[in-house]
């Protein structure tokens, strides 16, 4: 397993000291990379997954919902129609459908981007699910055949790597969709439409819809305007955003990244934690970035989640990216890290996220008691009466995320500071997600500094 993982593994008197190879070699590996494929190089979707060791389950997939929609007419049509192609066809006949495909769609960008796993990725993910499984169980082979450690086995059978580390690069111009991504055994299947089309309307004619809760706090609506960015944007974005993952994988599947606090001897506990948090992290972000016109709580709620996540990582805190000037130096770091074209398709939703946590702060009352040009001012109940713009915003979108929790153990400071702001919340406030995961991914030395000490 070790060989297969790329391991090395060495004896050191009386215990072994554990490794990557790449970290030896003082490189990068390629964990998942990116292929665009074009008319002239379609067949080589006939070698997706013949390196793979193991099949992946696709369970959950509703296949029968692609059959429904790909009997109808329009795009979406044509996308379910992509989807049970990519799923279902044999492998040897994947080149042949998809040519078929893109023949029955005249107009269609004839190019898909196959994002790889590499079957080591598994191995090593896998390895640590299975000692972190042998700390808890007694009965270790019977764990990992069965549904006894359903969070272990997710991460395992699912390749840990999956559409989830990807979806938030797709939902990135919600409510508009620039590409449809489907998935075969250790490989995802994206296909990009050169440029972005509607994914929705909102209000729309579902019953659903009408019935559904209000979301009167959120008094702005999403934006209708079409993303005006190229094909080559989008290629480039895609391009960067696969290869910051890969280097992502690369720092948090290495073992050496994590030995007990005050020892070097590994901890699969500290590195299975890792693994888990950053796939909530990106589902998170992927949630809160599902702008559509309704469910804005939701996403609210998702991105307050993702910015927890990192919190509890002890990358930054929840305060850190809720406060207006600082979410700005960020946004000024990700323009200056990332390439050209790959920013043009994140700036857009990033200035979203800044922006809105000023509109946040222009919501607190100018005529109330405790509002001043610099801030709050004559706060009861505490040692620090004053905030700074910067610490009121941060301040209340905090009570705001801990309100799930009921308003019950707010203080006297905490209700100053509640009652100060009228209560309304920019609709692209939940694109601080965003921002937060790109800052990250922009510059992963810090994550890479922060867990070799």
């Amino acid at each position: 397993m070790a060989d297969l993982a790329g391991f090395r593994i060495a004896e050191n008197g009386a215990t072994w000291s554990l490794a990557t190879y790449e970290r030896y070699a003082d490189e990068t590996p390629a964990l998942v990379s990116l292929d665009t494929l074009d008319d002239a190089t379609l067949d080589q979707l006939a070698k997706i997954g013949h390196e793979s060791p193991v099949q992946v389950p696709t369970a959950g997939i509703d296949t029968e919902t692609f059959a429904h929609l790909g009997q109808q007419d329009g795009v979406a049509a044509r996308i379910a129609e992509f989807n049970l192609i990519i799923l279902g066809a044999d492998t040897a006949n994947l080149p042949a459908a998809i040519r078929g495909f893109f023949d029955a769609c005249p107009g269609a960008l004839r190019r898909l981007h196959v994002i790889h796993q590499a079957p080591k990725l598994v191995v090593r993910t896998t390895f640590v699910r299975m000692l972190a499984t042998a700390r808890t169980v007694t009965d270790l082979p019977q764990a990992l055949a069965g549904p006894g450690f359903p969070a272990a086995r997710a991460v395992a059978l699912g390749g840990f790597f999956g559409p989830a580390f990807v979806k938030p690069a797709l939902h990135i111009t919600a409510p508009w969709v620039w590409a449809s991504m489907s998935a075969r055994a250790y490989a995802l299947v994206v296909w990009p439409f050169g440029t972005a089309i509607p994914g929705g309307t909102f209000p729309s004619n579902q019953l659903a819809d009408l019935v559904a809760p209000t979301t009167d706090r959120f008094t702005d609506n999403i934006s209708s305007s079409r993303p005006t960015h190229t094909a080559a944007q989008y290629d480039a974005f895609l391009t960067w955003w696969v290869e910051r993952v890969n280097t992502l994988l690369a720092i948090v599947t290495d073992p050496a990244q994590f030995p007990e606090p005050g020892t070097h001897t590994y901890s699969p506990d500290r590195q299975f934690q890792m693994l888990m948090s950053l796939e909530r992290l990106f589902r998170d972000v992927a949630e809160a970035l599902q702008h559509h016109g309704r469910d804005q709580t939701a996403c609210l709620r998702a991105a307050y989640d993702a910015l927890d996540c990192l919190e509890g990582l002890g990358i930054r805190n929840f305060r850190y990216y809720t406060s207006p000037s600082r979410a700005r130096d960020a946004l000024d770091r990700i323009t200056a890290q990332v390439p050209t074209n790959a920013v043009a398709v994140l700036r857009p939703v990033c200035d979203d996220a800044v922006n809105a946590l000023d509109r946040v702060r222009d919501g607190f009352y100018s005529s109330g008691p405790h509002w001043t040009a610099n801030g709050l001012d004559g706060l009861p109940g505490t040692q620090r009466p004053s905030r700074d713009w910067d610490q009121a915003v941060a301040d209340y979108l905090r009570l705001d995320r801990n309100t799930a929790h009921s308003f019950s153990k707010m203080d006297a400071t905490d209700r100053a500071i509640y009652l100060a702001h009228d209560g309304e919340l920019p609709s692209r406030l939940a694109s601080l997600a965003l921002l937060a995961l790109v800052d990250l991914l922009a510059d992963l030395d810090k994550l890479d500094a922060k867990l070799g000490r």
